[in-house]
């Protein structure tokens, strides 16, 4: 048999396949942001449909990508995520600025006529090509999602390095420019900037053995590769190898990254010493209200220069300190104006960073953002999303909504589920209005001009398209399918089912072992005795007496058998459609007529309207074909 879901279905088992999943790669040994976030971008990668996402990418063997289900590690996730990421949030109409190259977070160690060499030592180390290319790429980001630590701390523990080809940058970006193209995410040279990551027990001097790990700028996978390899990638390198040394970790961070990774408690944070609790931050990347109140003046101003965010509540404790004030919109401005070059920008971004900045520069941002993506505006606005909070902005780039959501789903017949941060569902429309003055525990998507809702203490009911109620009492029975037919299908803790009407009264108080719905309206239900009878659109048995059976429609009619054992027929409306009940009946025929059997083994004929077509019974007839009858 053949199943089918519905749309509201069909995502209620893609969020259960995600929560799934997310288990499993907590399991894996991944901080749940980092999982939460990976996860969030997949989705939204998967609604989009990016073309990208079947791209060939190094070290990738996922064979079916749509499907979350087939990530079994969470490493193929990353890699796939990173790499659509870096390709489809930079396709802007903007040209290569070659006179601003590129700028690098990390530490530069070496410079000659060829190179560039940079050690990435911290969760902030980034490569970004500045000017006006929307293009960036991280070991990390600034938001709690950051990979460096997890990438620090893996058995390898790798060290990072920025490689910077000067005449291939140059090349790179020139023809770029040459071009007049817009930047699609994809370097023709994908070596001109590469990262390399070196394994704690690499041996320098070992220039064929593999030991290091080497990522192109088009963020397309990690490979595992030799010395020579590298030297494969750019000549330029050699007798340079001296310089990507390994760096292991010391017993002493790795103790303090395994007691500080999950988190620690208020009262032990605020008893740590500067040093440790600065430690803390480069591992954490969040801080709660109570461990920011105790964190020094100096250590705040760092915490805020991660670009993090601030709670209302930690705002509030620094609104007098005027340096850290200015330095929270400061770094809140830059971030903001980074959206300009890449939309990936905005998802280091917070609701504070926008409430806190200049209100000029941030309608300038929005409304460059909002015309650069003209093709996902419906009614006038446009969805924006940043770290785990969702609002619509419209042409003058204002905000439709003045308190930030936590999520907003698509439209379905014109409608889109919305969670607030309290974890309560609405309903919005495509003008960004909410429908209902109630907010809910759940929801389900509209079908059919109807959506599941729950309250806080877990009944169900169904609201319209205006956001009304259609059920004057909540559902206390587990509901198994959709407002249809003016009724909702209900099971008891026995499995048993049963039909709710718009007054919140069950229509019978006999339970039934299954139900289907039939093409004309019509319910079709068995009891416990596996007796058959018809359910209308008003909740009420079509039959006082409950039937043996009931077959199929064919042109219009269905049989019906009694419990004595004696067939009629019923109609679309399921009408008897005669008065005599016969010992056997054939079914309806395209030419309007059926052949019956009495008690006596004779047969006749009767019409759509239930009359015998002759006062003579027969010895014997054959059914009506499209012609005739014998």
């Amino acid at each position: 048999m053949k199943i089918i879901l519905t749309e509201s279905q069909y995502r209620m088992c893609l969020l259960e396949d995600f929560k799934t999943q997310k288990i499993k790669y907590i399991q894996q040994g991944y901080p749940e942001n980092t999982v939460e976030y990976y996860l969030n971008y997949f989705r939204e990668i998967k609604d989009k449909k990016y073309k990208q996402l079947f791209d060939t990418i190094n070290g990738v063997d996922v064979k079916n990508r749509i499907d979350i289900d087939s990530y079994k590690n969470f490493k193929d996730l990353e890699i796939v995520v990173d790499y659509v990421k870096g390709q489809v949030n930079v396709n802007k109409n903007t040209k290569i600025d070659i006179k601003n190259d590129i700028k690098t977070s990390g530490k530069p160690i070496y410079e000659d006529e060829n190179v560039l060499i940079y050690y990435a030592d911290s969760p902030k180390a980034c490569v970004q090509y500045k000017g006006s290319v929307p293009y960036s790429w991280c070991i990390a980001r600034k938001d709690s999602s950051n990979m460096y630590n997890t990438y620090r701390y893996r058995n390898h523990e790798p060290a990072f390095y920025f490689v910077k080809i000067k005449d291939r940058t140059k090349k790179e970006l020139n023809v770029l420019s040459l071009l007049k193209t817009s930047f699609n995410g994809k370097f023709k040279d994908p070596y001109h900037f590469f990262v390399v990551q070196v394994i704690k027990n690499a041996n320098i001097k070992d220039e064929t053995k593999k030991q290091y790990y080497v990522t192109s700028a088009n963020n397309d996978g990690d490979k595992y590769i030799s010395w020579n390899n590298i030297l494969e990638i750019d000549p330029k390198l050699k007798n340079l190898q001296y310089l990507f040394v390994p760096k292991p970790l010391s017993e002493e961070e790795k103790n303090e990254y395994n007691l500080f990774k999950d988190g620690i408690s208020d009262e032990k944070y605020c008893k740590l010493l500067f040093e440790r609790k600065k430690n803390y931050i480069n591992i954490t990347l969040k801080l709660s209200d109570k461990k920011f109140e105790c964190t020094p003046d100096e250590l705040k101003n760092f915490y805020i220069g991660m670009g993090i965010g601030l709670s209302d509540y930690q705002f509030d404790l620094i609104k007098n300190n005027d340096s850290l004030v200015k330095r929270s919109i400061q770094i809140a401005n830059r971030l903001i104006e980074e959206v300009n070059k890449n939309d990936d920008a905005l998802y280091s971004l917070t609701s504070y960073h926008f409430k806190i900045a200049d209100k000029n520069l941030v309608k300038k941002v929005l409304i460059n953002y909002y015309n650069n993506h003209i093709n996902s505006i419906i009614n006038g606005i446009l969805k924006i999303t940043i770290n785990n909070e969702v609002n619509f902005i419209n042409a003058k780039g204002d905000f439709i909504f003045n308190t930030w959501l936590k999520w907003v789903d698509d439209f379905y017949e014109g409608l889109a589920i919305i969670e607030d941060k309290n974890n309560k569902f609405n309903f919005i429309n495509t003008n960004g209005e909410i429908i209902s003055s109630v907010w809910f525990r759940s929801a389900k998507d509209f079908l059919n001009g109807f959506a599941e809702v729950k309250n806080d203490d877990g009944e169900t009911n169904f609201i319209n398209t205006n956001g009304k109620l259609v059920i004057d009492k909540w559902i206390k029975y587990e509901v198994i399918g959709d407002f249809k037919n003016n009724l909702v299908p209900v099971q008891n803790i026995r499995y048993f089912k049963n039909f709710i009407n718009t007054d919140g009264n069950l229509i019978s108080d006999t339970w039934f072992k299954s139900f289907y719905y039939l093409t004309n309206g019509l319910i079709y239900v068995n009891n416990m005795d596996y007796d058959v009878n018809l359910i209308n659109s008003d909740g009420n048995f079509i039959f006082d007496d409950w039937l043996d059976k009931i077959e199929d429609f064919n042109y219009g009619f269905a049989i019906i058998t009694n419990n004595d054992g004696k067939s009629n027929f019923i109609n679309d409306y399921g009408k008897i459609i005669s008065d005599i009940w016969f010992n056997e009946v054939y079914p309806f025929k395209r030419r309007g007529y059926a052949m019956v059997q009495n008690d006596n083994d004779e047969y006749n004929y009767i019409n759509s309207e239930g009359d015998l077509i002759s006062n003579v019974w027969f010895d014997y007839g054959e059914s009506f074909d499209d012609i005739y009858a014998r």
